[in-house]
């Protein structure tokens, strides 16, 4: 079918940045900004019901306020099985990160996309999601980082491994050349 959007999400331990391509156009990604920061702190407060009730820069500024509802780091813990306790109950790492990828996907459809949601971009354009992972990572992290944002609303995800991600990204620039160091 048609495939018009290429959304990138680089997943990381600290931070987060997500992006779009227009297929078809010039190569140039454009970042997304994310309650006005192209790059978001992957940290998240919750709220009594594990709602989320501040997410990025904003949670990581006010941690001392209430460090115990306060998440980081979840990203090297997303194929573990051991549960963390939340404020509606215990969850996995992996739930988290389903909860963090969930919030910034509905901030995307409610600024960046002006209130569509990418559901809806993919029945009418096309959508294809990358999300990349450390090149380290076996098979179970890869699946579940594939699975996460799948279950986040992203549509059609594949992964990619982060270093080749970066090669793509200048080879298609095109100022990837073998004769020179970078």
């Amino acid at each position: 079918g048609k495939m018009s959007n290429l959304f990138g999400i680089d997943f990381g331990t600290t931070t987060t940045a997500i992006s779009r391509l227009r297929l078809g156009g010039t190569f140039e990604p454009e970042l997304i900004e994310i309650d006005n920061q192209r790059t978001i702190e992957s940290v998240l407060r919750l709220a009594d019901g594990n709602e989320i009730e501040l997410i990025g820069l904003k949670a990581w500024e006010e941690i001392s306020d209430a460090p115990e509802r306060t998440y980081y780091g979840f990203k090297l813990d997303i194929a573990s099985s051991e549960t963390i306790p939340l404020p509606a109950g215990p969850a996995s790492a992996w739930e988290i990160g389903v909860l963090f990828l969930r919030c910034l996907r509905e901030k995307i459809e409610w600024g960046f996309l002006g209130n569509t949601s990418l559901r809806q971009l993919d029945e009418d354009e096309g959508v294809c999601t990358v999300i990349g992972y450390p090149s380290g990572w076996n098979e179970i992290q890869r699946k579940k980082t594939i699975l996460m944002a799948t279950e986040a609303g992203f549509p059609n995800v594949s992964g990619c491994e982060e270093p080749i991600g970066a090669l793509y990204y200048h080879y298609c620039r095109g100022d990837l050349f073998l004769n020179k160091p970078q």
